[in-house]
């Protein structure tokens, strides 16, 4: 018999194939350092234009971190959580 193509025919094996350690989740950095942004897409909520981007972490707040880096010309801020992060 053929398999259904519809829209949620595959909906159950991503959501297994989404696991991920805690090990992302329990870095830690410190205030001041510089870090590379590196979105996992498996999470999301980062916008892939800043990607590969070398930023600065300017405070903590709750479980992430807020950023700051320049782009044309403006200083933006975003608060991203450490499993977007990794060390220069």
């Amino acid at each position: 018999m053929k398999r259904s193509h519809g829209f949620y025919s595959k909906r159950s094996k991503n959501l297994t194939s989404k696991k991920r350690g805690i090990t992302k989740l329990l870095r830690v950095f410190a205030v001041g350092d510089n870090v590379r942004i590196k979105v996992d897409g498996a999470y999301g909520g980062v916008p892939l234009r800043f990607n590969g981007r070398i930023v600065k972490i300017t405070a903590k707040q709750g479980k992430g971190y807020v950023i700051e880096f320049r782009d044309l010309k403006k200083t933006k801020n975003l608060t991203l959580s450490p499993m977007h992060l990794e060390t220069v």
